[in-house]
């Protein structure tokens, strides 16, 4: 009930203001400043191109389109490499690596037509159309994203023969203009206007697919590709001022080419930081995999509890550089944590086996104060950068040298509270987010062998008392 309470609000203005709902129903709020922002800088920016629209116009076209076929290339590239190597080929990466690429081999062929001619030439028909191809190829890719996997030979063939018959149909086209461009005489204004027409409808195509992308992802509940949606959204407004323009290189066309090289700039930048984070993320998956695949092989074949808890701590502390790595187990009672396994600096090996009560009367300082028994009695982590409290842990000739961190993991199985891992870093700065995660993830799989080694231990402890008594 109390979730349907939550929906309700939003079907009102008020309630789409007061909610998230508001951005996921009609555009993201990231989108729509991205898109305020560029526009501020070109209204900003109109002004000073206005008067100095006719300083190095021709060097400018040369570097903005250099710029375009660099960035479309690579990003072409990288699209198609998506595509190829995913197991699960969607229709979207191959929609954008066919516009990319239309978007880089326009942009070469232009730059050859303007550079072999006496002088470049006014229409700019190749990029026109090229960018006008890729717009409806953008739109594809966010209007349709189905896998495409063929289930044989025979249509694993037929997929390469379409998409290469896509990739290059269009390019090969433009060669052909290109070549008829070189060896005819400029063209007439009426053919700047059909650009102004293709500069417009191209604006509009790369704005439905921004916002077709964002309407997805707000369905989906993903993430989406956002460093493409903004540069969808900002090249729609380039391709605005493109259509606005009266001739080639007065000030419109200057500031559509300036806002088309800011948001090839951000989309490549982002973008690289992004696939840098990606890359990171998907290391520290691989370094927690390794890891639970070296504790597993580690603790196979122990034949005791105290063989199995030592091993454990020194397999912990082999794979996170810890310098001390302390495991206690609870009693039956709870009321008492044994230190059972240690792995650090022979001094730290005189507390194994020793005993501390997790809860006392007295108003000192001491093992029940500590972050291993609020770990226990809490079952959250802690972390003490103070760790003169925890001295039964490290030495005092350590801490006096160190500037440590000291993290402690309570195991945790159906809601009862097995014991505590400690972990000492003699330099805080080694215990990072990563490695707590790592950690945890040790600790969650090794819980039920704990657990069982735990109650083993427990049962040989109660047997040696009754043979003791009797």
């Amino acid at each position: 009930m109390a979730a349907r309470q939550h929906i309700l609000p939003a079907k009102t203005l008020l309630g789409r203001l007061t909610t998230s709902s508001w951005s996921c129903t009609t555009i993201g709020t990231g989108l729509l400043a991205w898109s305020c922002v560029l526009g501020i800088v070109w209204l900003l920016l109109k002004p000073w191109i206005t008067l100095h629209q006719h300083k190095n116009v021709t060097n400018l076209a040369v570097l903005s389109l250099t710029f375009y076929f660099c960035a479309a290339l690579g990003a072409g590239a990288y699209a198609f490499g998506s595509f190829v190597l995913k197991l699960n080929r969607t229709t979207r990466d191959f929609f954008a690596s066919v516009g990319f690429i239309a978007l880089a081999i326009s942009a070469a062929l232009q730059i050859v037509v303007d550079s072999f001619r006496e002088t470049p030439t006014s229409n700019e028909e190749l990029i026109s159309w090229g960018i006008l191809y890729a717009s409806a190829a953008f739109l594809m890719s966010r209007l349709i994203n189905k896998t495409w996997k063929p289930s044989n030979n025979l249509l694993l063939w037929l997929q390469r023969t379409i998409g290469t018959a896509a990739l290059m149909a269009f390019p090969g086209f433009q060669i052909r203009y290109a070549v008829v461009l070189l060896n005819s005489t400029d063209g007439s204004p009426e053919r700047y206007g059909i650009g102004n027409l293709v500069a417009l409808t191209a604006s509009g195509m790369l704005a439905m697919a921004a916002l077709a992308a964002q309407w997805q992802r707000c369905k989906d509940a993903s993430e989406g590709d956002e460093p493409l949606d903004r540069l969808l959204a900002g090249l729609s407004l380039a391709m605005l001022a493109r259509g606005m323009s009266f001739d080639r290189f007065d000030a419109w066309w200057v500031s559509s080419y300036t806002v088309s090289v800011a948001c090839w700039t951000v989309f490549l930048v982002e973008t690289a930081f992004k696939n840098a984070a990606s890359h990171k993320q998907a290391q520290e998956y691989a370094m927690e995999s390794q890891a639970l695949h070296k504790v597993s092989w580690a603790l196979v074949g122990t034949t005791s509890p105290m063989e199995f808890f030592n091993l454990l701590t020194s397999t912990v502390r082999e794979i996170t550089g810890a310098q001390i790595v302390c495991l206690f187990i609870a009693d039956e009672s709870g009321n008492a944590l044994e230190s059972v396994g240690m792995a650090g600096p022979d001094i730290c090996l005189e507390s194994l086996g020793t005993v501390y009560p997790v809860k006392s009367p007295e108003r000192r300082p001491g093992f029940h104060s500590g972050h291993t028994a609020r770990a226990f009695l809490t079952k959250e982590i802690q972390t003490a950068d103070d760790v003169f409290v925890d001295v039964e842990l490290v030495p005092w000739r350590m801490i006096a040298r160190d500037d440590g961190r000291a993290i402690s993991l309570p195991i945790v199985h159906n809601d009862t509270c097995l014991g505590v891992l400690d972990v000492y870093f003699s330099d805080k700065r080694d215990a990072t987010a990563q490695r707590i995660r790592l950690l945890e993830t040790i600790v969650a799989a090794a819980t039920v062998s704990i657990k069982i080694a735990r109650s083993s231990l427990l049962t040989s402890m109660e047997t040696r008392k009754w043979k003791k008594a009797a």
